[in-house]
């Protein structure tokens, strides 16, 4: 089975807001350095994850666990072997599992692959009904049906509904459907 993923962090930490407080760089700073950074979208930090995860609250909006907010995207070049068998995790993949905006999400990993690239990045692969959380806005059973409410508006994620065609010809970038948001603050996590 081949798909695309997320990792989750079952831990969370206050300690990530002061972390980012002391290691920003403002941006009169970059702005000195003569820098040219091109502009991307804009998303606010989530105060209990580490960057480009977003927590999943239970129903008295205490964050459970972390979610990669992007699907994944693959840094490092060695994605290792598809089929682990028995021996798994074999060590042979040594890429890891990055979450962020911008990038074409890795298509086509196997379970052991994205088990490790998840381990490698200090996450692991979410469970199905962790993602499902993830993806559907409620902590538990229940949810929306799609990532922003229980209507299917054509076009608003990149995928389609039934027998539909398929309105794009490539995979997309991550974030770039911004009404095919979780109100978690995940992307694009539709299937």
């Amino acid at each position: 089975m081949w798909f695309i993923f997320a990792c989750t962090s079952g831990t969370y930490d206050v300690s990530y807001t002061t972390q980012r407080e002391q290691t920003d760089t403002s941006a009169e700073e970059v702005e000195d350095s003569g820098v040219e950074i091109e502009e991307e979208p804009s998303f606010s930090s989530d105060l209990f994850c580490p960057d480009n995860m977003v927590s999943v609250r239970d129903e008295w909006e205490d964050p459970v666990y972390c979610i990669d907010r992007f699907e994944i995207s693959v840094y490092g070049t060695e994605l290792g072997n598809a089929d682990q068998g028995l021996d798994w995790p074999d060590a042979s993949t040594t890429a890891l599992a990055i979450s962020e905006v911008g990038v074409v999400p890795e298509m086509y990993i196997s379970w052991y692959q994205a088990y490790a690239l998840c381990q490698n990045s200090g996450k692991y692969l979410c469970s199905h009904s962790e993602w499902e959380d993830g993806c559907d806005g409620h902590y538990g059973g229940g949810g929306y049906k799609y990532p922003y409410g229980d209507q299917w508006f054509e076009g608003w994620c990149a995928a389609r509904l039934g027998e539909v065609p398929q309105v794009y010809d490539a995979a997309q970038e991550t974030g770039k459907h911004d009404q095919c948001e979780c109100v978690w603050g995940t992307f694009d996590q539709i299937g």
